[in-house]
């Protein structure tokens, strides 16, 4: 089950009341469970950064997903975005 309402509160937080212009994720990529929040929240995956981060004594490889906010809005209570519904689980 993905938890999606908190990390919509937080996208959406970044854009209308920060005024942010890009929100980014780098994700351990056996992280399922992240990737499935970002992809139910409409980022866009963009690519592996390898040895991203130094974790456990071993360099890690990312991948990264991001959404701006030309691609972010609410209507009618239901979050889009790029002008698709993400599903609800």
């Amino acid at each position: 089950m993905v938890n999606l309402p908190p990390s919509w509160t937080l996208v959406d937080f970044g854009f209308r009341k920060l005024g942010l212009h890009r929100i980014s994720a780098a994700i351990g990529p056996d992280n399922a469970s992240s990737i499935a929040v970002v992809d139910h929240l409409g980022m866009q995956y963009e690519g592996r950064i390898r040895d991203h981060v130094y974790t456990n004594g071993a360099w890690r490889d990312s991948r990264l997903y991001s959404v701006l906010a030309s691609e972010w809005s609410f209507g009618a209570g239901v979050h889009t975005v790029a002008g698709r519904t993400p599903s609800r689980k």
